[in-house]
């Protein structure tokens, strides 16, 4: 086929089937399906070269149907790697771009092994990148993965995130404390994700709390990725061992902060409650909540003669009711006694005011 030909049919796509009409779609497809391997290869560089702006969605259907536009037959053509991941780059930064390449890689039983590394780093990245995650891309794979992908890519790719990767270390636990609400409305948005933590937790649940609780006690919990292990945390069915074990661990970290008066123990019992008791899915009453409040918090007596300590603490309790939305939870903190140093009562005097102006705001 001359050359003047594809040029032709590249202005049909580009131009004048920006609205396709029946006559021009047939003979548009007569002609595609004539083209040697030559052709195609030559058509499949341009259309990338003008990253798939070819007009109509209909176009871009028709190119998929004649078997034109085939990604990854014309990637497994190309020698250099740079150039192969370059390109793979360039179609997965745009959603729409990325569409007809994620379709054909997971409806391809055997693709080369560069294509598959490149496409698992990019799975790894939309559904483990916080940042990314609030992209369309995750609906694009919601909509496209199929089970058998689902199970032998994504399933593995992210029990390794859980387990050894973290994209952002957090030294602040007050910043987790601030940000746990927000992890746990934004995690109710994504289908994807809740379907991979259902999955993971029904074959890994006992190994995935273990290694968490680990995390927690040698404090390495600064290092782990927050929002995959309170989303973990989330699907721990009550009644399970693995629930009693996370039970115990609160526990267990907050009976350390009554003994060190280390406000770190204090800050990682109360966000692991919250997790377990506060936001889990499957208790919505909040009453285990406030039973844990009242067992633990409602309970001490706060005698702190380290002035550093007493500040710690008070600022922990501090950033804490400030994220409570209970009456009842408030009442309880309001009623502990607190004993402080020397000329720092007016901390205290500061938290009850603190305490009494949350309860007006919900009244």
């Amino acid at each position: 086929m001359e050359l003047n030909f594809l040029r032709n049919i590249l202005l049909d796509l580009t131009k004048r089937f920006s609205q396709v009409n029946l006559p021009y779609k047939d003979f548009l497809k007569r002609e595609l399906l004539h083209l040697n391997d030559y052709e195609k290869c030559l058509i499949k560089k341009k259309i990338i070269a003008l990253n798939y702006d070819i007009g109509a969605s209909s176009v871009l259907n028709l190119l998929k149907e004649t078997n034109v536009l085939n990604c990854n037959e014309y990637l497994e053509k190309i020698d250099d790697k740079t150039e192969l991941l370059q390109i793979i780059t360039d179609i997965l930064d745009d959603p729409v771009n990325a569409i007809a390449l994620i379709e054909e890689i997971l409806n391809e039983e055997k693709y080369s092994e560069q294509i598959n590394q490149y496409f698992e780093n990019y799975i790894n990245d939309v559904i483990t990148n916080q940042n990314i995650i609030e992209t369309e891309m995750i609906s694009v794979l919601e909509t496209n993965l199929t089970k058998k992908t689902f199970s032998d890519i994504v399933l593995p790719i992210f029990l390794e995130q859980i387990f050894h990767h973290v994209h952002e270390k957090t030294q602040n636990l007050m910043e987790v404390l601030g940000n746990q609400k927000a992890f746990n409305m934004k995690f109710k948005t994504f289908k994807l994700l809740n379907l991979i933590f259902k999955s993971l937790m029904k074959d890994y649940e006992e190994n995935i709390i273990n290694h968490i609780i680990v995390l927690w006690k040698n404090h390495d919990i600064h290092d782990c990725n927050w929002f995959f292990t309170l989303m973990t945390i989330n699907y721990v069915n009550a009644g399970s061992e693995s629930y009693k074990d996370l039970k115990k661990l609160i526990e267990s970290e907050f009976k350390k902060f009554r003994t060190s008066n280390d406000h770190i123990y204090l800050y990682k019992a109360l966000i692991a409650a919250r997790q377990l008791f506060y936001y889990s899915p499957f208790d919505t009453s909040t009453n285990n909540y406030k039973q844990w409040v009242k067992c633990s918090i409602g309970e001490l007596n706060y005698i702190v003669k380290d002035k550093t300590q007493y500040i710690n603490i008070i600022e922990t309790l501090q950033n804490t009711v400030s994220y409570e939305n209970d009456y009842d939870i408030l009442e309880i903190h309001i009623k502990t006694q607190i004993a402080a140093p020397s000329k720092e009562y007016s901390r205290v005097l500061e938290y009850k005011r603190l305490l009494q102006s949350r309860q007006a705001a919900l009244l």
